[in-house]
């Protein structure tokens, strides 16, 4: 069980956003093998072998406020807002989310005259979920002797993978080129809640919490499968004859993972049942008390008084499969050269990507690249609109010579210099050895 309320308990800790890579940037670096596992169709013109791990890894988690929006400060001090984080979290868009993504292979090379052949092996995960403000204002907004009642709804996901993917691509004439990828997947670690409601009444001295909860959860961390999982995505790109527009758009990670022999289906069945404690007070008192048997707070909060109350709401624990879906992603973008060298580039993309259920974000950004006269410098910046309602400017630099290309992508480059108010952090990189296959 601990796994399940310390997952709960980082999502309601690191706050509500949601998560968009910058891989609206890396779709206009030219030749380069990461566009390729966005979008198949983008195929470099020469062969490639990615260095292990870092030819293509990314780290990226966005919020929907930063450390102003919740907090007040005070000569350098900042101290949490119950009013501001209540309002942060009745926002309708508020969510958290995160991605990363490793590649142990990524290989490709041209295939006869008109097609493009890769495999990628990748280790990759997702984290995202919602609470109510309900949890806050438990917190900080507790008078005494009061009664008050708070709603405390939460919507979590995470799922961790592995997949191999096979690309196969193919120039169907000087203008357009398509690609296919499938992906046979391995699942790892999963958990994910369709029904997470919780009332807290405080009846002036003493608490009453009642609700239910339906989560699907494998948590056993199988790094070698017993997970099956099936994927594709598919891709296409067009350029024109004078080669000053390209434009491509994809569909991703479209797929699903069975769950087998540790699956596990958590359903409270005794919604009406209310579970009575006095407050935080009591919470230290009773793991002062206990303290010779438990090292921190956050074993006696997961092996104490969170079974407790899951007895009281009558919480069944299942041996029961189910499946998940990948957080199917949708991308289009385009470029156009507005000089007759093709040094100087703007484009527009757009990424949709539905992350659970319940939830689909976007990402609009607007970008201009600078490509060198001699091709092996680009520089690439980018501005991006999110539908939280937040956004950030990215840059990129990228250095190709005959047999390596390397690359970096930053995320938030405005954050740096307004930490306050940072909403988003992410970074991309990779390293690739070129023309040494065909």
């Amino acid at each position: 069980m601990k796994p399940f309320f310390t997952t709960l308990l980082i999502i309601s800790i690191l706050s509500i956003g949601s998560v968009f890579s910058q891989d609206n940037l890396s779709l206009f670096i030219q030749n380069n093998p990461s566009a390729m596992l966005i979008n198949p169709a983008l195929t470099p013109a020469n062969s490639f072998i990615c260095i292990p791990a870092i030819g293509s890894m990314g780290v990226n988690v966005s919020n929907s406020f930063g450390l102003g929006d919740i907090s007040d400060a005070n000569s350098g001090t900042y101290t949490l807002s119950s009013s501001k984080i209540s309002d942060m979290l009745t926002k309708s868009n508020s969510f958290l989310a995160g991605d990363y993504s490793v590649d142990a292979i990524n290989i490709g090379a041209p295939f006869g005259e008109s097609n493009f052949i890769g495999l990628s092996i990748r280790t990759r995960g997702i984290a995202a979920g919602s609470i109510g403000d309900g949890v806050f204002e438990l917190l900080l907004d507790n008078p005494f002797n009061t009664y008050k009642s708070y709603d405390i709804v939460a919507d979590y996901k995470y799922l961790l993978w592995n997949e191999i993917g096979f690309t196969f691509a193919h120039r169907w004439n000087d203008n357009w080129n398509f690609g296919a990828r499938v992906k046979f997947l391995s699942g790892m670690a999963t958990m994910e809640t369709s029904d997470f409601n919780f009332v807290a009444e405080k009846h002036y001295d003493k608490y009453y919490i009642s609700g239910t909860q339906n989560t699907n959860q494998y948590d056993h961390f199988d790094a070698l499968g017993g997970n099956p999982g099936f994927g594709f995505d598919l891709g296409a790109a067009y350029t024109s004859n004078d080669k000053h527009f390209t434009g491509m758009a994809s569909i991703s990670d479209f797929g699903i993972i069975s769950w087998n022999s540790y699956a596990r289906n958590i359903v409270a069945n005794n919604p009406d049942a209310k579970y009575e404690f006095n407050g935080l007070g009591e919470l230290k008192d009773d793991f002062n008390a206990l303290k010779g048997s438990y090292d921190n707070l956050s074993d006696f909060l997961t092996d104490s008084l969170v079974p407790e109350f899951m007895q009281t709401i009558g919480n069944d624990t299942l041996s029961e499969s189910f499946t998940s879906s990948l957080p199917f992603c949708i991308q289009v973008g385009g470029n156009y050269a507005i000089d007759e060298a093709l040094s100087h580039n703007v484009n527009l993309a757009f990424l949709g990507r539905n992350i659970s259920a319940d939830h689909y974000y976007y990402a609009i950004s607007a970008g201009y690249y600078w490509l060198s006269p001699s091709k092996h410098w680009q520089l690439l910046a980018n501005y991006t609109y999110y539908n939280n309602s937040s956004s950030g400017i990215a840059i990129g630099a990228v250095f190709n010579a005959e047999v390596v290309q390397a690359f970096i992508t930053l995320d938030n480059v405005s954050g740096v210099f307004n930490a306050t108010n940072a909403q988003h952090v992410g970074m991309k990189l990779g390293i690739s050895l070129r023309n040494l296959l065909f």
